[in-house]
């Protein structure tokens, strides 16, 4: 009966670790920008070879009495357990280099030190010792080391890279870090706290890999949110490029329509200056109203051009973007303008998002140009970033007038400008409005104490 009951533990205790296995390798990963999707399969590969492991042993028990005697079944045994747990260990090291730890760098070079002594160790004993205490002292040594802390190594990174998924927000976030807990705890009784006892070590060991795949399954689930929320943004991306482009064939026709006679009346004052230049009438009325023909002329021209712009299709190239770098680049091309300005600067340097550069640069140029144009009586720019979940929020605030509240609505409509019409077009926010919705992201302004608070917000995720 007990002979019964230990096959039946021993087949579940493997098959567990067997199931760990699959249920990674049945995981599409591909297209996961998560870091740890890197790292699951070497978890699975773990799962396979150490329910291998513990199926292997049970035939080693049943047939201890007719292959214990063989010194190659001990010098296999303790090849296979080192097997089963090296690549627990290389998980591990996978996990630590996507934690910030400080001494990090020190870890790496610890566990590589004491790796090759351990081979060292091994080799030297095996020559030296008697076969018996050889294979006890590095079976020990291997689970001490390999399971134990391989086993904490890696549920320590796991718990640290969930506290990162809690800050993102992330679904399943706790699952992580409870896989981490679970794989430390059993590590451990692999390891440090090994029971020999036949029934109870492998019944303690099975319910501790029964935790394991639990909290797997609910780690995986990251996959599945992530794999919505990609649909999603695919879907809505396909809808709003269809809404753009009906609308940039509008405003392309348009633009087209109105630029060609626009250019040629700018030719034919061009001609009528010249012969004004000849004739003996009040040249200097004529000059004026000539002039103001010009003024509203480049006027249409100018608006006809950031049409042209508005219907543009280029899609967003994206890439990794630095919020310092991209708003420090972006303030040295308008130095100019900001000679008499206190720009304030609030960004930590680890902010990133996924947007196009140029496009990007172009949005965060209007809208500091606004604020120049705002901020009349104080000259003060602040500018202050962080992060919120999976985006980060972008703000820039001025200390101008702010927004009357019953214009706020009109403010993103095209031609709307509370600018002087000979300054101002409309088209600034309307079109930094556009190049956001296409890189994912969203604008909105906000009246302060201080003025106008513009906010930006963008995916860290392309």
């Amino acid at each position: 009966m007990q002979e019964l009951f230990v096959f039946s533990l021993y087949m579940l205790y493997g098959l567990i670790f067997i199931a760990i296995g699959f249920t990674i390798f049945f995981r599409d990963l591909r297209f996961s920008h998560l870091s740890i999707a890197s790292a699951l399969p070497t978890l699975a590969i773990f799962g396979f070879i150490h329910g291998l492991h513990e199926w292997s042993e049970l035939y080693l028990h049943v047939y201890q009495e007719e292959l214990m005697m063989h010194q190659t079944v001990k010098i296999l045994k303790v090849v296979k357990l080192w097997t089963s747990f090296i690549a627990l260990g290389y998980f591990a090291l996978q996990m630590l280099a996507m934690t910030k730890w400080r001494f990090r760098s020190q870890l790496f070079l610890i566990t590589q030190v004491v790796t090759a002594l351990f081979f060292v160790g091994v080799v030297y004993r095996y020559f030296s010792q008697d076969l018996y205490i050889f294979v006890r002292e590095t079976t020990f040594q291997i689970r001490w080391l390999f399971g134990s802390g391989a086993g904490m190594l890696a549920g320590a990174a796991l718990m640290n890279y969930s506290k990162k998924l809690k800050q993102e927000e992330r679904k399943a976030a706790g699952a992580v870090g409870y896989l981490g807990i679970s794989i430390i705890i059993y590590g451990l009784f692999a390891g440090l706290f090994y029971i020999e006892d036949i029934i109870v070590g492998p019944m303690i060991r099975t319910l501790l890999a029964l935790v394991m795949l639990i909290y797997l399954r609910k780690t995986l689930e990251l996959f599945d949110a992530e794999r919505q929320q990609q649909i999603e943004r695919s879907l809505h991306q396909v809808l709003h490029n269809d809404k753009l482009r009906d609308i940039g064939e509008l405003a392309s026709g348009i633009a087209h329509e109105i630029k060609t006679p626009l250019s040629s009346a700018l030719m034919r004052c061009d001609l009528l200056e010249k012969q004004i230049a000849r004739s003996e009438y009040d040249r200097d009325n004529a000059q004026r109203q000539l002039e103001h023909i010009r003024k509203g002329l480049l006027k249409a021209a100018h608006i006809s051009q950031e049409l042209l712009q508005f219907s543009h299709k280029r899609m967003p190239v994206k890439q990794r973007l630095s919020v310092a770098e991209l708003i420090k680049e972006s303030l040295e091309l308008m130095a100019h303008r900001l000679n008499d300005f206190q720009v304030e600067i609030d960004i930590p340097t680890d902010l990133y998002f996924y947007a196009d550069k140029e496009q990007l640069e172009d949005v965060v140029i209007n809208i500091v140009n606004n604020a120049i144009d705002a901020s009349i009586d104080k000259k003060v720019i602040f500018i202050h970033a962080e992060q919120r979940g999976l985006r980060i929020k972008l703000s820039i605030t001025d200390f101008g007038t702010g927004i009357d509240e019953s214009i706020k609505d009109k403010v993103l409509l095209p031609f709307f400008t509370t600018k002087d019409k000979s300054t101002g077009t409309g088209l600034g926010l309307t079109l930094s409005q556009k190049v956001l919705e296409q890189n994912q992201g969203k604008l909105s302004l906000n009246n302060t104490k201080s003025g106008l608070c513009v906010e930006i917000e963008l995916a860290m995720e392309s």
